[in-house]
């Protein structure tokens, strides 16, 4: 109503006909009907009590599960504790909206009606109804409560039996509809919360068990009472099974989003024989129940009440069995990214030229093992999923030999005690496998395979005399081959002569290959692995047209740095009430992914209002990272204050190296950026030292029709055609005039000029114009180094339709 004398007198005015029509009311109304008051606070019933004098008042609660995750027993309004008055003991009641089984509203109901803050009872603190802390433990204070509540309820007998069900604060709607809660409330770690609520109910249960017990040998519940209590008794059976169940399924959930299989078919076990056991005791108690004495009870499974007296342990073990069904599937989904899903159909691999004479003794050594580029991410032929055990794979030529060497990463290599028989008898065992052909269009192809001992089987595929295809185990090759075994691994290095594969050996021409690596000896029996550096989709070994690309390089074959991207979606930002007032909250799904494989990694959060500092946070750590990684639970981190927007930095250590990536969260604040990150030396004077972005909005600074662009760039890095990877196509944009605003993301879609580095090595120029019709034309810079200067100049005119 704004300030001021004026408006003080409006109010009370407003005030003062306001308590005329609630005394007229008063006046019409018995004296023994109670008025209800929504969610109301001390000074707002103080307010009431002028108008109303000692009419009993009935304050509803609506704090229903969506304004918290706790059970309903916690969500009591703190104000609770200003509502005694001296000279009322039976005014006070309440209740508590929320959806399915309400025992806990009702518990509620009885503190307010208790007048909790009255001489003679214990005074009401608000820690006493929000302390489920990590460990789950139940306050002195909380229990006494239930215990007094429950005593009034049910009797001093039974009350010590009974209480146990409420002081453990289980929250039936959490362990039902977990989901909604978890979307809701944004809860940071729902598996440890289910879990303390699988406790939470074990402990309940073994209290109304001997309260059970009790109740056969004295009756010490009869009429509502026990009927009440044969629902609580067969409801908080249901929960201590569905919870516990949940939280095993939350763990093996967590364990597929980490990509790690063994702990979650390890969850997935637990989770059956823990239904199994659970079944045989949840039938017996349904048994055990005189059915006809419960209180009627909804059977719809949207409600909690529903499913939890209708539970059907079969549905549950069926979910225990399409997850496991869908296992692989799902932590494909998660580890691996779309771009690398793409890209492992057809790989390109490069052989570095060596004039250095190579020692074939499995120790890799010399220089051009250290030069030539890595091949990671090896993957099961027959289906999209990682190896579980790292593999590096190394490629280098002179005029004589193809060397292949493979690092072949293990936790213990001493245990592998198997081989094959002999150079011409092939047995599944660990070892590598090496397949060369000159072309994808012929069968013809040459075969090796490699095995921890150093023994080499050798075979050709190939027309016979007769033109039929035919695989020759009894071919021999002149290949040398040498094995090393390490305290982390065994290696492999293997000289392949010209002769043996009839491809050219020099630099530019390309061949195909196969790198393969079998693991055998740490897999549960009957299992195996064998992965290769491609996914052949359904093709075998043999498949000379799915085999990786090999081109021959120079002696200088530029390897990139490790693309390190991270990725929030979506995005989640806003303002939430605290204890100290208004607060702030962002995160989202965190993902980060990497085109190489990353060692002793530790990922942490740096936050700014976009000036001053907020905080920092640990998102987690690993010991690799092949493609993709997320932490355990969705990101989410929160801020006492209230700020208008933040801006994170992601920091990423490794001992592949560092990396530091900003976000904005909301609308930060913006400082100007300074000099020396603004500008750097130039030919003449200072350039830019960043992207140059233009607005292309109003005014219009480019003619679309035609114009001319100059200028000279000197690059910070090595020009190395890589495939897409995390960052996509895009590799550094160096001039972009366009709308930069939210409605257009894309830098080059719409009314736009941008110049940019692409991932094929290639400088390209998109323009496009208003209706989302674009040209481009794309120049060859892999000859670019970082520290040399090029002028760049684009000329363009629209007269020909494009």
């Amino acid at each position: 109503m704004g300030q001021g004398a004026a408006a003080r007198r409006l109010a009370e005015r407003t005030g003062e006909k306001l308590t005329v029509f609630l005394q007229r009311l008063d006046s019409l109304l018995p004296l023994d009907i109670a008025i209800c008051i929504r969610e109301s606070e001390r000074e707002h019933l103080d307010l009431a009590r002028q108008a109303w004098g000692r009419r009993p008042f009935y304050l509803y609660y609506e704090y229903a599960f969506w304004k918290g995750w706790r059970p309903y027993f916690l969500t009591t309004p703190l104000m609770t504790r200003s509502l005694y008055y001296p000279d009322y003991d039976d005014i006070l009641f309440g209740n508590v909206s929320g959806h399915g089984w309400r025992e806990m509203s009702q518990l509620l109901g009885v503190e307010c009606a208790w007048n909790v803050n009255r001489p003679g009872t214990l005074e009401f603190d608000s820690a006493a109804w929000h302390d489920w802390g990590a460990d789950g433990e139940v306050s002195d204070r909380r229990r006494a409560f239930a215990r007094r509540a429950c005593r009034f309820w049910f009797g001093d007998e039974a009350a010590a039996w009974i209480a146990p069900a409420f002081a453990e604060n289980i929250s039936h709607h959490f362990i039902c509809f977990p989901d909604e809660v978890i979307d809701r409330v944004k809860l940071t770690d729902p598996a440890r919360a289910m879990q303390q609520q699988a406790q939470a109910t074990d402990r309940a249960v073994a209290s109304l068990e001997k309260l059970w017990d009790l109740q056969q040998r004295s009756s010490v519940l009869s009429g509502d009472e026990y009927a009440y209590f044969l629902n609580l008794y067969q409801m908080t059976h249901a929960a201590k099974l569905l919870a516990a169940h949940r939280a095993k399924i939350m763990t093996a959930r967590r364990a597929i989003r980490q990509g790690d299989r063994a702990e979650a078919q390890r969850r997935l076990t637990e989770a059956r024989a823990s239904l199994e056991q659970a079944t045989a005791a949840w039938t017996a108690v349904n048994r055990r129940i005189p059915q006809r004495q419960r209180l009627a009870s909804p059977t719809r499974k949207t409600s909690a009440a529903g499913l939890l007296s209708t539970l059907e342990p079969a549905e549950l073990r069926q979910e225990v069995d399409d997850l496991a069904e869908r296992c692989d599937e799902l932590i494909a989904a998660h580890t691996i990214p779309g771009w690398f899903e793409r890209d492992c159909r057809k790989r390109e691999l490069a052989a570095v030229r060596t004039t250095e004479p190579i020692a074939v003794d499995g120790r890799l050594d010399e220089t051009v093992w250290s030069a030539a580029p890595r091949i990671e991410h090896f993957l099961d032929w027959r289906r999209l999923r990682l190896e579980s055990l790292e593999t590096a794979g190394r490629l280098a030529y002179d005029d004589e030999h193809l060397y292949v060497s493979m690092e072949c990463f293990d936790p213990n290599p001493a245990e592998i005690v198997t081989g094959m028989p002999g150079p011409d008898e092939h047995r599944l065992c660990d070892s590598i496998e090496i397949l060369v052909a000159a072309g994808s269009r012929s069968h013809a192809f040459t075969h090796w395979i490699v095995d921890s001992r150093s023994t080499v089987f050798d075979a050709r595929n190939g027309e016979n005399a007769e033109g039929a295809v035919e695989y020759d185990t009894g071919w021999n090759s002149a290949a040398r081959a040498a094995v090393s075994r390490g305290r982390d691994r065994w290696t492999v290095e293997l000289a392949i002569p010209r002769s043996d594969m009839g491809i050219p050996l020099e630099q530019g021409s390309t061949a195909r290959i196969l790198l393969c690596r079998n693991i055998v000896h740490n897999r549960p029996k009957g299992e195996h692995e064998q992965n290769a550096v491609v996914f052949l989709d359904g093709d075998t070994f043999h498949t000379p047209r799915k085999f990786a690309t090999l081109r021959f390089g120079s002696e200088e074959v530029a390897a990139h740095e490790p693309q390190v991207e991270p990725t929030v979606r979506p995005v989640d930002f806003g303002h939430e009430t605290t204890g100290d007032g208004s607060g702030t909250y962002f995160g989202g799904e965190f993902f980060l992914e990497t085109d190489r494989n990353l060692h002793d990694v530790r990922i942490s959060a740096e936050y700014t209002d976009g000036i001053r500092p907020l905080g920092q946070a640990d998102l987690g750590s690993a010991d690799m990272i092949q493609l993709r990684w997320s932490p355990r639970q969705p990101l989410r981190i929160r801020i006492p204050t209230e700020v208008p927007g933040v801006a994170c930095s992601f920091v990423v250590t490794s001992r592949e190296g560092n990396w530091s990536f900003q976000r904005r969260f909301g609308n930060p604040r913006r400082s100007d950026p300074p000099a020396d990150r603004l500008f750097a030396a130039a030919l003449d004077g200072r350039a830019l030292a960043m992207p140059a972005h233009f607005s292309s909005l109003e005014p219009a600074k480019l003619n679309i029709e035609e114009g001319t662009i100059e200028f000279w760039i000197q690059p910070r890095w090595d020009v190395a055609p890589r495939s897409s990877g995390p960052r996509g196509t895009l590799e550094h944009t160096l001039l972009n005039i366009g709308p930069v605003r939210p409605e257009h993301l894309y830098l080059s879609n719409y009314s736009s000029l941008t110049i940019s580095h692409v991932a094929s090595g290639s400088l390209s120029a998109i323009l496009s114009n208003r209706s989302y019709e674009a040209r481009t034309v794309s120049a060859g810079i892999r000859d670019w180094r970082a520290g040399q200067w090029h002028v760049v100049a684009l000329q363009w005119k629209l007269d020909d339709g494009g």
